[in-house]
C-alpha cells in the first residue's frame, strides 16, 4: 500500500520537492505520464436484490415472528415476467432467471437470495413446497416489482473531504511519519491515521489538498516507501498498530449494516503499473483477514469493489475492531484516494411462510335414535364420498357462494372395514374453518 500513496501529490503543495513536476516525470529519455488531479465521483454496479426467508407460520398470521422456524434447505425459483403479468408456472412467457436453495443452518438459517439482478421489471419468486408443509398460493409465489438496480444502502467511511491535512516523511528521520486526526464525524471511529513509512526520499501526504478533495499521495523524485490509513477509533495509537476500538465506547462496528451491506468500494487513480492495494480488517478480538486487491495498469480513475464473501477467514463482521489499507508499488509514483464506504444492492425483501397442515376426521354414522349422539345401535356408514368445503366467512354455513367458488374440494371417503366403519380423516389441509358435506344422495 506504500507506494500507492506516493505519487498522489500536487508539487503545488510542497515546497521542498526541489523540482518541478515536470522535470520529476523525467527518468532518462523516458518520461512518465502526469497523473491529472481531479475531483473523483463515485459509480454504481446497477444491482438489485431479492432475498427472504422461508418459514413455518406457527400463527398463521403471515409474519415471520420470533418463535417461528425458519426452513433450510428449501428450492426457490425466480422467473422474470415476459410481459403478461401473470405467472404461468414457469412457461408461456416467463423468463427462468435463477434457482437457490435457502441457508441450512445458522444466523441465516431458511434465508434465499438472488443478488445480481441487473434488469428493472416484474419477478415471480416461487418457492417449492417442504414436505410435511402446506402453503396459501398467495405465499408460494410471491411478486416483486423491481423498478430500480441502482445501488442503496451506502455507507461512507471516508470520503477525504476534511479537514486539510498535509505531512511528509523523510528517510533521515527529521520530519514525522504519522498523523492522527480525531473528532471526525464522517470518517469510521472517528479518527483517521495515516503512516508514511520512507525508504528513500521523501513522501508527501494531504487529505483534501488543492482542489483535489481526496487523499492523495507523493514522494519526491528519489521518494520511496510504504503508506498506511488505519481506522480502529484509537487516537493515541502513535505506533500505528492495527487496534480493536473501531465505533468507540461499543465494540461494536456492523460493516454489514445489518446485512444490507455487502462490500467495500474505494475510487483510485494511480501512475503506477500493476500496483496492489491491500485491505485488512480486524476482529474486535483481534482476528484479522488480508486480500491484496490489483489495480490494473492504465485503466486511469477506478472503483475497486471488494465484496464481502472475499474476505475468507474474517472474524464476525459485524462486530470488528479495524480496518486497514496499504498500499505498495515498486516505484515512485502520484496515486489518489477517494470515497472509501460500503455499498449493497437496493434489496427487495420477501418472506415466505409455509403452514403446519391441518387434519380433519371423525366418523359417518346412522343415528337410530336421532339424538346426535354415536351411542346405542348406532353404526358407521362406509363408502361415503365427503368434500370438504372452507368455510370463507367462518359463520358455520355453507353458503351457495363458497360453494360456486370451490368447484373441486378436497374429498375423502368413510372406511368400510370392521372396527373402523364409517370412520375418515383428510390431512394436508391449510388451517382454517371446514364444513363436511355428505351429498344427498348417500
Amino acid at each position: 500500500m506504500a507506494n500507492l500513496w506516493n505519487r498522489l501529490f500536487s508539487s503545488q503543495l510542497f515546497s521542498n520537492l526541489g523540482s518541478s513536476k515536470k522535470a520529476r516525470r523525467r527518468l532518462g529519455s523516458h518520461t512518465r505520464r502526469a497523473l491529472r488531479m481531479e475531483s473523483l465521483e463515485r459509480r454504481s454496479l446497477m444491482a438489485a436484490n431479492i432475498t427472504g426467508i422461508a418459514f413455518t407460520d406457527v400463527n398463521d398470521n403471515g409474519t415471520l415472528d420470533v418463535g417461528d422456524p425458519r426452513l433450510g434447505g428449501v428450492t426457490v425459483n425466480l422467473f422474470r415476467d415476459g410481459g403478461d403479468g401473470i405467472f404461468n408456472n414457469g412457461t408461456g412467457d416467463d423468463i427462468a432467471s435463477g434457482t437457490t436453495v435457502t441457508t441450512a443452518s445458522g444466523v441465516n438459517q431458511g434465508r434465499y437470495s438472488f443478488s445480481t439482478i441487473n434488469t428493472v421489471g416484474t419477478y415471480f419468486v416461487v418457492q417449492t413446497t417442504p414436505v410435511g408443509q402446506v402453503q396459501r398460493p398467495t405465499q408460494r409465489i410471491q411478486t416483486v416489482v423491481v423498478n430500480t438496480v441502482a445501488d442503496a444502502n451506502n455507507l461512507s467511511l471516508d470520503n477525504f473531504d476534511s479537514p486539510t491535512t498535509t505531512f511528509a516523511a523523510d528517510a533521515s528521520g527529521t520530519n514525522p511519519n504519522f498523523n492522527t486526526t480525531t473528532g471526525l464525524t464522517n470518517v469510521a471511529g472517528g479518527v483517521r491515521d495515516l503512516y508514511a513509512n520512507a525508504v528513500a526520499g521523501i513522501l508527501n501526504v494531504a487529505v483534501d489538498g488543492g482542489d483535489s478533495n481526496a487523499l492523495d499521495l507523493q514522494p519526491s523524485l528519489t521518494g520511496d516507501g510504504t503508506f498506511t490509513i488505519t481506522y480502529d477509533g484509537d487516537g493515541t495509537n502513535a505506533a500505528n498498530a492495527l487496534g480493536t476500538q473501531l465505533g468507540t465506547g461499543t465494540n461494536n462496528f456492523d460493516l454489514t449494516q445489518g446485512g444490507t451491506a455487502t462490500s467495500f468500494r474505494l475510487l483510485v487513480n494511480t501512475e503506477a503499473p500493476n500496483s496492489t492495494l491491500t485491505l485488512r480488517v480486524s476482529g474486535v478480538g483481534g482476528t484479522s483477514t488480508t486480500i491484496p486487491i490489483a489495480i490494473v495498469d492504465g485503466a486511469g480513475l477506478q472503483t475497486l469493489d471488494i465484496p464481502f464473501t472475499s474476505l475468507v477467514g474474517a472474524a464476525d463482521l459485524t462486530q470488528i475492531g479495524a480496518i486497514q489499507i496499504d498500499i505498495n508499488q515498486d516505484d515512485g509514483v502520484d496515486t489518489q484516494i477517494d470515497n472509501l464506504g460500503l455499498f449493497g444492492p437496493v434489496v427487495f425483501e420477501r418472506n415466505i411462510a409455509n403452514l403446519n397442515p391441518m387434519t380433519i376426521g371423525n366418523q359417518l354414522f346412522l343415528d337410530r335414535n336421532n339424538n346426535g349422539l354415536l351411542d346405542g345401535s348406532d353404526t358407521g356408514i362406509g363408502g361415503v364420498s365427503l368434500r370438504l368445503y372452507t368455510d370463507t366467512n367462518a359463520n358455520g354455513i355453507l353458503d351457495p357462494a363458497e360453494i360456486t367458488a370451490q368447484p373441486t374440494p378436497p374429498t375423502t371417503t368413510s372406511s368400510t372395514s370392521g372396527g373402523s366403519l364409517g370412520q375418515y380423516t383428510s390431512g394436508d389441509l391449510l388451517p382454517g374453518s371446514y364444513i363436511v358435506l355428505v351429498p344427498d344422495s348417500q
